[in-house]
């Protein structure tokens, strides 16, 4: 029964740890989580929230560039990547955003 109590008490201490002890502020944390556009229409991702589609340029460049913790850096690139999407996607088309998406990121270097 000791070992039963200890090992609550053990899990227990750990999740209320966890769940207070993150090095960033909410502010930066929230902007890149909940991006859903990973497989959009550009149909779909000309009517999405722009925080919807920076979460989701977050992702893509995350996938493809270690920040190590620059989440400055990143929201740039995810930025970048979200303006280029804008751009190409503005004729339309049947184009997948993530198919746009692996082009810009070619395209504005960030896959090195």
């Amino acid at each position: 029964m000791k070992n039963i109590t200890f090992y609550l008490l053990l899990f227990f201490g750990f999740s209320i740890y966890s769940c207070g002890t993150s090095d960033q502020p909410v502010e930066q944390v929230q902007w890149y989580s909940g991006g859903t556009l990973h497989q959009s229409t550009i149909e779909e991702w000309s009517k999405a929230s722009p925080e919807n589609k920076l979460a989701t340029c977050a992702d893509y460049v995350a996938n493809v560039k270690e920040y190590q913790g620059d989440f400055t850096q990143m929201k740039i690139d995810a930025t970048e990547v979200m303006n280029c999407i804008e751009e190409v996607s503005k004729d339309g088309g049947s184009t997948k955003g993530n198919e746009i998406a692996a082009m810009c990121i070619v395209t504005l270097g960030l896959d090195n």
